[in-house]
């Protein structure tokens, strides 16, 4: 019959263990594909900032023709605002 262990001897132990050069290793690795996603990013970020830009150009183009075609043919001036 099988029993189950909580405890290990000391030479099942050092075999399971993570010396300090292998948890170095693994944190490198990681910075370095950090390092390497990093600029990616940025682009996605610039090209959706870009995206959002072109999509407000577009709502504000949309809003001077609508009001164009409502009154006439008139585009929107200045408004002057009295207090």
């Amino acid at each position: 019959m099988n029993t189950i262990r909580f405890f290990c001897d000391e030479a099942e132990c050092r075999r399971k263990a993570f010396t300090l050069i292998e948890l170095l290793v693994v944190v490198a690795i990681i910075g370095l594909l950090a390092a390497l996603l990093f600029p990616a990013l940025k682009a996605a970020r610039n090209a959706s900032f870009q995206t959002q830009c072109l999509s407000n150009l577009k709502s504000v183009g949309t809003a001077i023709a609508t009001y164009t075609s409502d009154n006439d043919g008139t585009l929107p001036g200045p408004t002057y605002w009295s207090q």
